[in-house]
């Protein structure tokens, strides 16, 4: 198994405030600094090399910038993820967090140079024209999550549809919404909003158990249990597809 370990920068908000959002570091500055943080291999760190040309183990082209919330920070915030900063004469745009570096208040940046086609790859060349964001973002941000990468082996793959089963007649709670209307106390004017109320009743409630899992070959285990460095061939794994 690859246990290779990448460096790449993570800078504090606050670092980018002091130098207006234009900053500049030494290497040697940046280890004294420790903005230096070591992470595994990942879909985006793969494709970084694809695109890059040749395999190194310094990302250069993503940087981390770590702002907890602040309310005197807000406004430099918004100007960070709306404009971007420059390091070291590389201007660097929002990309995107993993729900993981949401939490620790991590927001990932990458270079303007491959920012276009690396977005591309992560939207799997979907355009998307309506979403909720949050669940977007975390799709598309999967690609930031560590794993092992098997190479050279692509199995053949058949999408089946998924097994599904009603279960006619259930007694549930469920929410339902409709329209209510109510009327502005400054303005006078009535306002029509949606409202959400539970109620309970007869309902059907279609199932599908198996969500997400499938079947594979002897081989596929073989080749995936050898490349884990496995002295014994797995009988299941949980597979991400690269981009």
């Amino acid at each position: 198994m690859n246990h290779t370990q990448y460096t790449l920068i993570k800078i504090p908000l606050r670092e980018l405030i002091r130098n207006d959002f234009d900053l500049q570091l030494t290497e040697a500055e940046e280890i004294n600094r420790e903005y230096l943080v070591a992470q595994g291999d990942s879909l985006l760190f793969d494709q970084i090399e694809r695109l890059r040309g040749f395999r190194s183990e310094r990302i250069r082209e993503v940087i981390l910038v770590t702002a907890r919330k602040n309310p005197n920070q807000e406004t430099a915030l918004r100007t960070v993820l709306r404009q971007g900063f420059t390091y070291n004469g590389v201007h660097f745009s929002r990309f995107g967090k993993s729900a993981s570096q949401g939490k620790d208040g991590i927001t990932a940046f990458v270079c303007d140079s491959i920012f276009d086609e690396l977005y591309r790859i992560t939207q799997m060349d979907i355009p998307v024209d309506h979403c909720v964001i949050a669940k977007y973002e975390a799709q598309r941000c999967l690609a930031f999550s560590a794993c092992s990468l098997i190479h050279d082996y692509m199995p053949n793959i058949v999408i089946i549809g998924e097994y599904e089963k009603t279960l006619p007649g259930q007694l549930i709670k469920y929410v339902t919404e409709r329209e209510n209307e109510l009327v502005d106390e400054e303005s006078g004017k009535t306002v029509v909003y949606q409202a959400r109320e539970v109620q309970e009743g007869l309902a059907d409630i279609r199932l599908s158990p198996f969500d997400g899992c499938g079947c594979h070959e002897r081989e596929f285990m073989e080749q995936v249990s050898a490349q884990l460095g496995l002295d014994y061939n797995a009988v299941g794994v949980q597979v991400r597809m690269p981009s």
